[in-house]
């Protein structure tokens, strides 16, 4: 019979051990202080020893001047960044909504297509060895180099009547040209007819009337107009001519834009057939997103950027050290203290669970009063942890509530001759229990007998009953302690009408 009920059948319960702790708080958190103190004290020790040595605190010092100041510059750098991009993105901004081209609607916009001719009458004489080049291309490349001038385009501007810088007016002119050929064609876009038709007969004119001084500065040359004056202006579509604006130029192809354009648009092909306003336009964009790109990144850059450390020596960053030492130490020292209380836990393995070591010991529960009062912090949590909230609260109605229980297993066992015992490891109690009993089952006699385990007195009171109850103390005795005790009980013939823990 004494070796039914094992060790080794044991548990850990961490539902108690954690209540236990939490029961413990007050201790823990004394044990975490002791360690914050301490910590902190070891740490403002080794940084005042550090302060001692001179040499060791010029070269720290030294090494965050340097790093003081890289830091900034690196700052400034990022803060000059942004500031140059935040410019370069509002000039943008502004560019867009004054540009003429930027106003387009790429699906519908009015062009129109002018093309000259330009000859030099250029040929090879079979009886000289050296041939005079063939300046062609630099009559071609004079003529792309006046329709970028900016009294053209003044001129423009004045007679269009349209309120907007000259520069935008150049946007809408492309230029593209054929060495092989000699042609220069040029295409012109614009919101209305009327615009394309200006741009178009001042272009003409201007050309024509700067002929002469090409001549005079490159050589004589004719310049042939391959459509009437009055050029036609057709109602343009890049969606109708994406074929022709994706095509590549010839082998003897190049092209040119007679403007430098503020939105940074490239030359077009040398075969001008529609103005790529939704090239332009996409170009546009995707600057625009790019350098909003490149601020984010610096931004970023500069929130990540961390201002450097001092030397570790300073009155503020020792006391820093101090506090952050100190809290390691407030959570080692509450850890350990933890720690401690589950190894005691499981070494001791006490008696704080009357229904698991019933169960364990195949014992009869009659009572249980709770763990913990009503005003410990977190109470509530280690009354649910615990078990307390289906146990007694007071002790009268411990006794009761026990009393009842065992009248009733009494009651389907049937009569047993002698007194009802109380064992247990505590006198007190037991004597407590005996008074009790006698008021509450005053028809069944009641003594207490005391500790079997230890006391022969309470062996010899053993005689005077058949039944006995276990009653300890919650907590201050082990569930090895109660094996014991019930070991020795069965051994000895007794019934055991159940266990009691206050």
């Amino acid at each position: 019979m004494g070796n039914q009920y094992e060790r080794e059948d044991a548990e850990i319960d961490f539902k108690q051990v954690l209540a236990e702790i939490l029961a413990s708080f007050r201790k823990l958190l004394l044990t975490g202080l002791l360690f914050a103190l301490l910590l902190g004290l070891i740490s403002l020790g080794l940084g005042f020893l550090k302060t001692r040595d001179k040499e060791l605190t010029a070269e720290l010092n030294q090494q965050n001047v340097e790093r003081l100041n890289a830091y900034k510059v690196e700052k400034s750098s990022y803060q000059k960044q942004i500031r140059q991009l935040q410019n370069m993105i509002t000039q943008k901004e502004k560019y867009r909504r004054e540009s003429l081209l930027m106003k387009l609607d790429a699906s519908s916009f009015y062009e129109g297509d002018i093309s000259f001719y330009i000859t030099t009458n250029y040929k090879i004489d079979p009886n000289l060895s050296m041939q005079d080049p063939d300046r062609t291309q630099s009559v071609l490349a004079a003529y792309v180099n006046l329709l970028g001038h900016e009294d053209l385009y003044q001129e423009i501007y004045e007679k269009s009547g349209r309120d907007v810088r000259p520069n935008y007016l150049k946007e809408l002119v492309s230029v593209g040209v054929d060495p092989g050929s000699g042609l220069l064609n040029i295409m012109i876009a614009g919101d209305t007819p009327e615009l394309v038709n200006t741009i178009g007969e001042t272009i003409i004119d201007y050309l024509e009337k700067n002929k002469e001084e090409v001549a005079s500065q490159i050589c004589p040359h004719d310049l042939t107009l391959l459509q009437n004056p009055g050029f036609p202006v057709t109602a343009g579509s890049n969606n109708e001519h994406l074929a022709a604006n994706n095509a590549s130029p010839g082998a003897n192809g190049s092209s040119s834009n007679p403007s430098s354009a503020s939105d940074g648009s490239s030359a077009e092909g040398s075969s001008v057939t529609s103005f790529d306003v939704a090239g332009k336009q996409k170009s546009y964009f995707e600057q625009v997103n790019g350098l909003q790109t490149s601020l984010s990144d610096v931004q970023k850059a500069l929130l990540k950027l961390q201002r450097p450390k001092d030397s570790g020596l300073t009155p503020r960053h020792l006391a820093k050290n101090a506090v952050k030492f100190g809290i390691l130490g407030m959570i080692l020292g509450i850890f350990l203290a933890a720690a401690a209380i589950l190894c005691r836990f499981v070494a001791e393995d006490p008696l704080v669970d009357e229904d698991g070591s019933a169960k364990r010991f195949g014992l009869n529960v009659l009572g249980g009063r709770k763990r913990f009062g009503g005003r410990e912090l977190f109470s509530k949590l280690m009354s649910q942890l615990s078990g307390d909230n289906g146990r007694s609260r007071g002790e009268e109605a411990f006794y009761r509530i026990s009393a009842e229980n065992a009248r009733a297993i009494l009651h389907v066992k049937g009569e047993s001759s002698g007194k009802l015992l109380f064992v247990g490891h505590e006198d007190e109690l037991l004597r407590e229990a005996e008074r009790r009993f006698k008021e509450l089952f005053p028809e069944e006699g009641c003594l207490a007998a005391g500790n079997i385990l230890s006391d022969p007195d309470a062996i010899s009171a053993l005689s005077e009953g058949e039944r006995v109850i276990l009653l300890e103390r919650r907590g201050a005795v082990s569930n090895r302690g109660l094996q014991r005790e019930t070991e020795k009980l069965r051994a000895l013939g007794k019934e055991i009408v159940g266990l009691m823990l206050y």
